[in-house]
């Protein structure tokens, strides 16, 4: 696995660094509990090449979910991503939410478009964070949308044709989104 983390604030670009490595700057230092993620020279060349088009996957995916938004938006029963003025979103995933989100899915998938449940689990009712539970035990609104959320095909790729087809077939896989 690789990744890559840019930041222009240097206390994030230090706690970085550490958990990066085992938790501390200096071997064997440990300040705070980490990991060895250090990139081997393989995965940091396609890192690096993959870079080179960092941009333009952007602007394609925007490109996808703007055609996304404007094919669904007149549909009060789903809803839709958001990108808040002054910010700029990559569109990692396209989430929609909707009610009937398993029946969705499952219509969905049969007709072969790859549709994701991107997390099906609130935080708080993973077992990593159960001991903090006691405070968020009370999380109705997380709970009710984990079980709305739906992602819909998105990639530098895709086409119109492909969007419309997903959005099509989603408003027509459940007679309630007519």
């Amino acid at each position: 696995v690789a990744g890559a983390v840019t930041t222009n604030d240097p206390l994030i670009a230090e706690r970085i660094k550490q958990l990066r490595n085992y938790g501390g700057i200096k071997k064997y230092e440990h300040v705070v509990p980490g990991y060895n993620s250090r990139l081997d020279t393989l995965q940091a060349a396609v890192l690096n090449e993959k870079l080179k088009y960092l941009t333009e996957w952007n602007q394609l995916r925007s490109i996808a979910a703007k055609r996304y938004t404007q094919n669904l938006e007149s549909i009060a029963s789903i809803k839709l991503p958001i990108e808040s003025a002054g910010n700029y979103h990559v569109w990692h995933l396209f989430v929609i939410r909707v009610s009937n989100r398993d029946q969705i899915f499952k219509s969905l998938s049969q007709l072969g478009i790859g549709v994701g449940i991107h997390y099906p689990d609130p935080l708080h009712t993973m077992s990593a964070f159960l001991k903090n539970s006691e405070r968020s035990s009370n999380l109705k609104v997380s709970e009710r949308i984990s079980g709305e959320i739906l992602s819909l095909p998105i990639y530098p790729g895709i086409t119109n044709q492909q969007i419309d087809f997903v959005c099509t077939s989603l408003i027509d896989s459940v007679p309630d989104l007519k």
